[in-house]
């Protein structure tokens, strides 16, 4: 199975923004790991996506 989720899967894959774990999250992750799905590993820069705001807004976060 692939997929876009554009989500991420643990919290320190985001830098910034709200701190708060959802429920989705926590579904997802629960689907992977009773699926026995494997995430797919990935080298390169440690976030996948950044909202561009050069402040204490500033968001980053790696999206599965």
């Amino acid at each position: 199975m692939l997929g876009d989720f554009n989500a991420i899967r643990y919290g320190s894959e985001k830098f910034g923004g709200s701190p708060v774990w959802s429920s989705e999250k926590e579904a997802l992750n629960s689907h992977i790991l009773q699926s026995e799905l494997e995430d797919l590993s990935y080298g390169g820069c440690l976030f996948t996506w950044a909202n561009k705001i050069a402040s204490r807004a500033y968001i980053a976060t790696k999206i599965d």
